[in-house]
């Protein structure tokens, strides 16, 4: 009876160490953060990349973490089709969805709902473009 208790056992440990193991990366994970914060992090796939959002005017950086000095870095990326009149900033307005394309983010301004798409590389290319307009 032990014997059987143990590889009962052992087969259920193994599926939970699987079951963690294989956890969909293109799933976002939940953030704890406030939701008025006007400056929030965004994990991107790259496991020394990060994305840093203005939540009131959607200007994005990409920052790079690492122990070396010389390879730590945080390059700004001012999106030229957002503007935003300085007397409505508002906390919170802009968020950022991740889609398939490891490289690739949407831009939400949940106030409108204008949505642009932006991309990055390792090499410090990006691109950011408007969505298409909704067809009349």
């Amino acid at each position: 009876m032990r014997l059987i208790l143990a590889i009962v056992s052992s087969l259920f440990l193994s599926g939970v160490v699987f079951a963690q193991d294989s956890h969909d990366l293109r799933t976002p994970l939940p953030q704890t953060t406030n939701p008025d914060a006007l400056y929030r992090l965004f994990p991107t796939h790259n496991m020394y990349t990060m994305l840093e959002l203005n939540t009131a005017t959607g200007a994005i950086a990409v920052l790079q973490w690492a122990l070396e000095d010389n390879k730590r870095f945080k390059q700004d990326f001012t999106a030229a089709p957002i503007t935003v009149n300085p007397d409505k900033l508002q906390r919170g307005r802009f968020t950022l969805y991740p889609t398939t394309n490891i490289f690739t983010f949407v831009l939400l301004d949940q106030t409108t709902g204008a949505t642009w798409q932006f991309q990055w590389s390792n090499g410090g290319t990006f691109l950011f473009i408007p969505q298409a307009k909704a067809a009349q």
